[in-house]
């Protein structure tokens, strides 16, 4: 039996999961993409939560009634400034007809639950995930007896194993297949599953059946097995008596239930499909490297009260970058549904915030994808949205009265339809614009141009269509777009006086920044993709003067730029999203060389910390990153690590204890992955900034990153390696070209003087900038003088 052991790979605790009656919370997880486990690390006692990305409650689509009338209405009290009365009128319409359409939530599917009799008390606890293998394990001593537990979801043969190992026959246990607990055992969800729920036995195998609320069966079923111990089934429950050794084996059906005498478990060990799971599972975690050279191989306690003390070691930026990855990693398949905000592995009923939300959420969960080599697992994202264009054109037809597509912000795989009733999100029509970037940036690295055509570019098309007819031009030629919401901000001056607690008093404006942005972004891009493929020509004249109408944005009297281009509207600092910051990022409109830069630095830095949240606090650090600010980016990093993180590194909404470092909510901290994603792509966008015109090089490191090294990294157009020491003066980086294109590169401030690289490569250099020419399959190196100097000088 081999113990944990300790490296960069490994996250260790030294607690089980704590959080009273919510065990969930604080599990360690494992998963392949569909199938997730949850393992909450008891010792006498312990359960497993078993999902699976498939299983979400829900009914069917209810038709949308055609409203498209209620635009006119809403532009008229618009044009007349009656925003108040103008902000409800769609939303109003769509209840008065009576539409109601629910969302549906991921449903928890089973709990494996095991008790072990004779333990009398334990010592040297520990658990740990390796982030290699996917492997969830615990180990305590009993009195002289060590015991272990390893799991692990397996990507090959798509189901769970779990092995306890003693070191003598010691284990006496039982072993029960159950409904998933509830926090409220009122819940109609939970009653639902409870009463239809079934358990029967089969000799060594356990078959638990429910039904979900749409009716369709579901399931599991899980075989002990013993070299060494006795075997017994007693009721619904199987008992091993004095076993040194236990594997278990789970298999998960969702949407039928296969008869007990076709389910068949081939008769193989652990380790046998371990071997067979590491080569999937290690292709993607390996497949970009960080290491910042700093490993005591502390436990996450012990990082995170480091972190809580002042900042962040090195240590716990590397694994959170790590564990944030394998959580995706864990989470995702390119064939399945999205990422979604709790993983695999929510064990709520009625789960907080738990559909695809794309005003911010589910874009900040694939924002690290692309450079960090995970670009096939963008196309569950992709695919998600695309099949489904014909109840967004639905959407888009009776709600707006528009050609193209509208896409509700919140949806979920049962329900593409609207199922918010609020005007926050139903006179929010950005969502289609904001996910055509990623259809556009996952073509841009992967040059894929099947998937080009047959999904990149009828989705941005669609996307299209619907602004050409939802536009309208004032009597200044400049687009004007209303409604328009920057999520999920109101106007400070339609805050009510009297301090009422309303979410989105009033969010529905005129031309906000992020929907210009969008637009602009939209479209420079089509047109791009359009004239290098010779298609759709007809309309590139007409998107050009859509480009060329925007207004340019403006500037409030704090030197802020502005939240809504429009002077009815005032601009409101206490919140948590930053949605005008869209041209700095996500967008790459303004960068650090551009004149309005400071304008949206002045916006962020207004912002108000305790309207915050662990997402915003990642987005924010993305976003001092392209200002090139480290340490301004730390301090989030720091700030999302203190208040919004459990030690199990999962990330919530907000801080529940109160110390404003993000806002308040009284009714819950609920748990949000996408803080976790967003974490990763901030460390990433301190290392390596990438567009299709520009690569900033170490742009935003912060003071403490003084020592690093990254291997295949990815930017629009290749790969790169680089190491950098920034104490000895030391830099070198490889880049090498996928395709053949001209690019900037911006040095690292501390070694640009001194530079040398492949001088067949260069086009042109000033100061830090570099412009050099790459043609597929071309090595760049880049190195300071004083270190490097196996490459041919200028």
């Amino acid at each position: 039996m081999k113990l944990i052991n300790k490296n960069i790979n490994v996250i260790t605790m030294k607690y089980p999961s704590s959080w009273h009656k919510v065990l969930w919370r604080e599990g360690l997880v494992s998963g392949n993409g569909k199938i997730g486990a949850n393992v909450y690390g008891g010792t006498k006692r312990e359960s497993m939560l078993i999902n699976h990305s498939a299983l979400w409650t829900g009914t069917e689509c209810n038709p949308l009634p055609d409203i498209s009338g209620s635009l006119t209405k809403t532009r008229q009290a618009m044009d007349n400034r009656d925003f108040n009365t103008a902000n409800w009128i769609l939303t109003n319409a769509l209840t008065e007809s009576g539409y109601n359409n629910e969302r549906g939530y991921p449903l928890p599917l089973a709990e494996l639950n095991m008790s072990f009799t004779g333990f009398t008390g334990f010592s040297d606890y520990l658990r740990a995930v390796n982030m290699e293998t996917g492997e969830v394990s615990s180990q305590f001593r009993e009195k002289d007896v060590w015991v272990k537990k390893d799991l692990f979801v397996s990507r090959k043969d798509d189901m769970i194993l779990l092995r306890i190992q003693a070191d003598k026959p010691f284990l006496d246990a039982v072993f029960s297949l159950d409904v998933p607990t509830a926090t409220d055992s009122s819940d109609k969800t939970y009653q639902y599953v409870k009463e239809h729920s079934r358990t029967e036995i089969d000799s060594n195998i356990i078959i638990y059946k429910s039904l979900n609320t749409n009716k369709k069966p579901y399931g599991a079923a899980v075989k002990i097995e013993s070299a060494d111990g006795d075997i017994k089934n007693i009721e619904n429950r199987i008992n091993v008596n004095c076993a040194s050794d236990i594997l278990i084996k789970i298999k998960v059906f969702v949407n039928g239930c296969p008869d007990k005498d076709k389910l068949k478990f081939e008769n193989n060990s652990y380790e046998y499909y371990l071997n067979r799971h590491i080569p999937l599972h290690s292709a993607l975690y390996h497949s970009a490297e960080l290491n910042l050279f700093e490993n005591n191989d502390l436990s996450n306690e012990e990082l995170m009260l480091k972190a809580y003390s002042g900042k962040s070691p090195n240590e716990l930026i590397e694994k959170l970058w790590r564990y944030g990855r394998y959580l995706f990693i864990s989470g995702s398949s390119k064939d399945g549904f999205p990422f979604s905000m709790y993983g695999l592995w929510c064990g709520d009923y009625k789960a907080v915030w738990s559909h695809n939300m794309a005003n911010e959420n589910i874009q900040m969960m694939y924002w690290h994808t692309n450079i960090g080599n995970l670009e096939e697992l963008n196309k569950a994202l992709l695919d998600y949205y695309i099949s489904r264009l014909d109840s967004f054109e639905e959407c888009a037809k009776k709600l707006y009265g528009c050609n193209g597509i509208f896409i509700p912000a919140g949806t979920t795989p049962n329900m593409p339809l609207p199922c918010q009733l609020v005007p926050v999100i139903i006179n929010w029509t950005g969502a289609a614009g904001w996910l055509a970037q990623h259809y556009y940036k996952y073509y841009s690295y992967t040059g894929d141009s099947e998937y080009l055509h047959s999904v990149v570019l009828p989705f941005m098309k669609a996307a299209a269509d619907f602004y050409e007819d939802f536009i309208v031009f004032d009597k200044n030629g400049h687009i004007k777009i209303y409604p328009s919401v920057s999520p999920e901000n109101s106007p400070l001056n339609f805050i009510p006086k009297d301090n009422v607690d309303m979410a989105h008093p009033m969010t529905s404006a005129v031309n906000s920044t992020m929907d210009l942005a969008i637009i602009k972004e939209l479209f420079t891009n089509l047109i791009e993709l359009c004239v290098e493929h010779n298609i759709y020509g007809n309309k590139i004249k007409i998107w050009e003067n859509i480009v060329n109408s925007i207004p340019e944005y403006s500037v409030n009297k704090d030197g802020a730029v502005k939240e809504w281009q429009y002077d009815d509207f005032e601009d409101r600092y206490y919140h948590r999203h930053l949605s005008h910051i869209y041209p700095v990022f996500p967008g790459d409109e303004i960068t650090t060389n551009d004149d309005m830069v400071s304008a949206f630095e002045k916006a962020v830095d207004l912002r108000d910390i305790s309207a915050q949240t662990g997402w915003s606090q990642a987005h924010m650090a993305s976003i001092y990153a392209r200002f090139n600010r480290g340490n301004d980016a730390m301090d989030c990093l720091n700030n999302l690590v203190r208040s919004c993180m459990q030690t199990n590194f999962f990330t919530l909404h907000n801080d529940w204890r109160r110390m404003d470092l993000s806002l308040e909510m009284d009714s819950a901290a609920p748990i949000q992955l996408d803080a976790s994603m967003g974490y990763v792509n901030a460390v990433q966008e301190m290392i390596l900034y990438s567009s299709k015109k520009l690569i900033k090089l170490l742009p935003a490191l912060s003071d403490d990153m003084q020592h690093g090294k990254i291997t295949g990294w990815r930017f629009e157009g290749g790969t790169i390696d680089m190491k950098w020491n920034i104490p000895q003066n030391e830099f070198k980086a490889e880049l090498t070209a996928s395709k053949t294109f001209n690019i900037i590169i911006e040095l690292p401030p501390f070694c640009a003087n001194n530079m040398i690289c492949n001088s067949k490569n260069i086009i042109s250099q000033n100061g830090r900038t570099v412009e050099v020419k790459l043609t597929k399959g071309d090595k760049l190196i880049l190195g300071n003088s004083e270190r490097f100097t196996n490459v041919q000088e200028i």
